[in-house]
């Protein structure tokens, strides 16, 4: 990029040197850009938030730029003063950070319910990520780590084990089995996820050590109206995987039909893959 001598940048542009264009001061001139065949002058510049900014002449004249983008992002910030998210009152805006990014996000001062006082990125407040400073999950522990138990210093129950694992694998992306479940948004109920006692109070205790909770709607999240305990037999006869055959007005999964007529069930699955009728498959017998 060639270098302008002071005679030469008085013929090519105004000076515009300590000159305020909106929020923007002029501080001294940057540079020469190159644009649709002719030289375009561009000026140092600093916003009234302290932002250093290179600006086009043209841009500045015009009126086109009046800021470093500060005044766009207050223009498009929500006002959240006042506010309550879960525990946390918002008191105060914080600005916007980080200071050095290109694209810093709007942060507000909330105090706590508890009496702490931290700022908090505004869309974190908005999605409801944040809720606390911290003390609603220390409570949620507490409250899980002791409800579960029968007396202090007793084991824990088997019912509150069942209740930990279906928390995990249906709220926990870390957990082994989330994609069978909370991947599929089968969710527990506010209810439940956040009181044993509360679990414990709608399900009862295991009918027999074979007994684990059960989905009714394995479609639906685990909820009082659609969970029981029931053994892995019956479990078994009722998962998504299952092929449903009705026949005289009855519906019965492979295993069922086959247990009742003396079929194996791969017999029958074997014959509707090959073009059989239902009833075909079903009454005709094993040579």
């Amino acid at each position: 990029m060639p270098n302008y001598d002071p005679i030469t940048l008085s013929l090519r542009s105004q000076d515009l040197t300590g000159r305020i264009f909106g929020r923007l001061k002029v501080l001294s001139f940057a540079r020469y850009i190159f644009v649709h065949s002719q030289h375009v002058a561009c000026w140092e510049c600093q916003c009234t938030c302290g932002t250093l900014k290179v600006c086009k002449a043209d841009t500045l004249l015009k009126g086109t730029i009046k800021s470093c983008g500060c005044l766009r992002r207050e223009m498009h910030t929500k006002n959240l003063l006042a506010q309550t998210f879960g525990k946390l009152h918002v008191i105060d805006f914080a600005g916007y950070l980080p200071k050095d990014s290109i694209h810093p996000r709007a942060y507000w001062l909330c105090i706590c319910l508890c009496g702490t006082s931290k700022i908090y990125k505004a869309t974190h407040l908005l999605s409801g990520t944040t809720q606390s400073c911290g003390c609603l999950r220390r409570e949620m522990n507490i409250q899980r780590n002791t409800q579960g138990r029968v007396l202090p210093g007793k084991t824990k129950m088997p019912e509150y084990t069942i209740w930990c694992t279906m928390i995990q694998r249906c709220h926990n992306p870390k957990n082994k089995s989330f994609q069978r479940y909370g991947g599929r948004n089968i969710t527990v109920c506010d209810v439940w996820r956040y009181s044993f006692k509360a679990f414990l109070d709608d399900m009862g205790n295991r009918p027999s050590p074979r007994h684990t909770i059960e989905r009714l709607d394995n479609n639906q999240g685990y909820m009082p109206s659609n969970c029981r305990w029931e053994t892995p037999y019956i479990q078994s006869r009722n998962t998504r995987h299952n092929r449903l055959i009705t026949w005289n007005g009855q519906t019965n999964c492979l295993a069922d039909w086959g247990h009742m007529l003396h079929i194996h069930s791969s017999t029958i699955a074997y014959r509707l893959d090959h073009g059989w009728s239902i009833e075909e498959a079903l009454t005709i017998s094993v040579r």
